[in-house]
């Protein structure tokens, strides 16, 4: 989640693939993801319609509204969320965190994200760049190890527009932009590194002979 009242807040909800087929529905066909790949499958995005200009909601309100949400479509329980930490800041009274808590009747965990720009865009990068692995085909190719999907229609709107920082583009997007959806993909991304390590890419090409080796022999571990 990325905080806002006067400017537009945002929230995600992402999964993890483990490599099986998705099911596909009208005009859209199956998709294969590669295992570990990060998918953001929903969003909020709270504005009045207006570019960059927000609904001025209450935390309390948020938190009560995203759990509601979550029972709505009939979610499991969250894994863990992540919030901007700008919600654990306070100003002559409770923090944003401490109202959503009391809200909620602590129902609403929480953790602050890392606000490190030029690693979070380095990490949004990774996942987007992937590496070659084997596809459901057994063929070799390159996939993104991140994916959003398409009725995430503010992250489309807002995110591929968004253009570096003119001073220093390492750090990302800049942030006078309408920035907000960018920003808690990458607090998401960044809760789970993707990390590229000669372990990491022995296993993506071992995968379909170890899947072989499975089958062939049940007491296989490796």
């Amino acid at each position: 989640m990325d905080w806002g009242s006067a400017a537009p807040f945002a929230v995600g909800w992402f999964g993890v693939s483990d490599g099986a087929l998705l099911e596909g529905k009208e005009h859209w066909p199956a998709r294969w993801l590669p295992p570990g790949a990060v998918v953001l499958y929903a969003e909020w995005y709270g504005w009045n319609g207006k570019p960059n200009q927000g609904m001025r909601l209450d935390s309390s309100a948020v938190a009560r509204r995203i759990l509601e949400m979550e029972r709505e479509r009939g979610e499991p329980p969250m894994d863990y969320r992540v919030g901007d930490s700008q919600m654990w800041s306070k100003s002559d009274g409770p923090s944003a965190s401490e109202r959503r808590m009391t809200a909620t009747d602590g129902h609403f965990l929480m953790r602050p994200s890392q606000k490190d720009r030029a690693h979070n865009y380095s990490e949004f990068l990774a996942r987007l760049a992937g590496s070659p692995t084997f596809g459901q085909d057994g063929r070799k190719g390159d996939f993104p190890m991140f994916y959003a999907t398409a009725d995430c229609r503010q992250f489309w709107r807002t995110v591929p527009v968004l253009t570096l920082d003119h001073v220093n583009p390492e750090k990302g997007p800049d942030t006078k932009e309408e920035d907000h959806v960018y920003d808690l993909v990458s607090y998401g991304l960044r809760s789970r590194p993707y990390t590229q390590t000669k372990e990491d890419r022995w296993q993506a090409e071992a995968a379909p002979f170890l899947r072989e080796i499975r089958s062939a022999d049940p007491y296989a571990t490796r």
